[in-house]
């Protein structure tokens, strides 16, 4: 949930206090938030109406169409030269 807030513009109290957690909770053994600290959290996400769904439930985006190949990267070699 915090990974989501980053790309929102957050009160500066609010952000600082996010990194901070983050950091925390990457840091310590992958400790979890406390309850009160959770509850911040998931009221900021829904003003900001950001997605709580965490990374690993989530829909895999959908590939994007095809593009050719550049001229300029088809004349590459395929291997890598030689030691001498």
């Amino acid at each position: 949930m915090l990974a989501c807030l980053v790309d929102y513009e957050l009160q500066e109290v609010e952000a600082t206090a996010f990194d901070s957690m983050r950091e925390w909770i990457e840091h310590r053994d992958g400790r979890t938030l406390t309850p009160k600290q959770r509850e911040w959290v998931e009221r900021v996400c829904d003003r900001e109406g950001a997605d709580k769904t965490p990374v690993s439930k989530r829909k895999p985006v959908p590939r994007g169409r095809e593009v050719p190949l550049a001229p300029v990267l088809m004349t590459l070699p395929k291997k890598p030269p030689g030691r001498r």
